[in-house]
């Protein structure tokens, strides 16, 4: 007759059995773990281009003036944009903030990448050369700019540098002009820009015997320039 296993010899080997058994079921019903959230991103920046047209002359030569046309690059300039939130202090913050933070607020501060374009308008470098026998005055020139066939409307100031100038005869000098500001500009187009009227030619006694027009075409056009970052986060009383 087989002997009877006593519920004595049993409890030793069903203590481990049942130890696991608990210990798969916590496993089976733990929570995830959050992954971080992604703080990378891609920011992008429509780059503004200049070509000359084939039959533009970027130096011109009329009568006593001559006068060389440059427009400034563009650039896409990394920057970031910084905003702030009211955020809730942890518990040890909190103890710490009527001591070492009176006043203050506890914020998050999200700093996040772009690009800026840099000039903001356009801008056009002249050097003008007076092979006059006489002084070059810019006073009278009237100057303009077309984007995609419309004229824009400048302001004297924009170009106030070139119709206050004085050279004298065989002198040189580098004047800025400013045009359209870029979020105002097509995505494409032709881009033109006008001097009218510029003296060129002056008698023995210094009186306008000649004047001329000077014009600059261009297509103009936006690339895309894209980069990658990373968004900063951060937590603090301020």
């Amino acid at each position: 007759m087989p002997a009877l296993i006593s519920s004595r010899m049993l409890l030793p080997l069903s203590l481990p059995i049942l130890g696991a058994a608990l210990l798969a079921g916590c496993a089976t019903t733990q929570a995830p773990v959050a992954a971080p959230p992604d703080l990378s991103t891609t920011f992008t920046c429509k780059l503004p281009t200049t070509t000359p047209l084939q039959e533009t002359k970027e130096m011109q030569l009329k009568g006593g003036v001559q006068i060389f046309v440059a427009i400034q690059p563009f650039q896409c300039v990394p920057a970031s944009r910084t905003t702030k939130v009211n955020a809730s202090p942890s518990f040890a913050e909190q103890i710490l903030a009527k001591s070492q933070h009176p006043g203050q607020r506890y914020v998050e501060t999200t700093k996040t990448p772009y690009f800026a374009v840099t000039p903001e308008r356009l801008k056009v470098t002249l050097k003008v050369v007076n092979q006059l026998s006489r002084v070059f005055r810019g006073a009278g020139t009237v100057i303009q700019f077309t984007v995609a066939g419309k004229t824009w409307a400048s302001k004297q100031e924009d170009y106030a540098e070139f119709t206050n100038v004085i050279i004298p005869p065989r002198g040189e000098q580098q004047i800025e002009l400013y045009g359209p500001p870029m979020d105002s500009m097509p995505p494409t187009g032709n881009l033109g820009i006008f001097l009218y009227d510029v003296v060129t030619k002056t008698d023995a006694a210094g009186n306008i015997t000649d004047k001329q027009n000077y014009e600059w075409y261009y297509n103009y056009g936006l690339q895309t320039k894209e980069e990658k970052g990373m968004i900063e986060v951060s937590k603090g009383w301020e």
